[in-house]
């Protein structure tokens, strides 16, 4: 799975759920607009931001942790030694 279909596929999972959210559960979340608002916007474009965030950062986690699986951190780590 790529990286973009990762963020693509949480991005579907955050709207999806966003709809169905109790709009007392947005407010505690320190969203507080009305439904189809700039603010409402604002608050899902913001949402997106911190998941795509999190999914770089799993995705370089992922790719560390292979890395190591294979070996290839500690031949990296000696060639920039010598």
């Amino acid at each position: 799975m790529t990286k973009l279909q990762v963020v693509s596929a949480m991005y579907d999972y955050l709207m999806t759920s966003w709809e169905e959210l109790p709009d007392k559960n947005k407010r505690a979340l320190g969203f507080d607009f009305v439904v189809g608002s700039e603010g409402e916007e604002a608050a899902l474009n913001h949402l997106a931001r911190l998941f795509m965030e999190y999914a770089d950062l799993s995705f370089r986690r992922a790719l560390v942790a292979r890395r190591r699986r294979l070996g290839l951190d500690a031949y990296s780590d000696s060639a920039s030694a010598g």
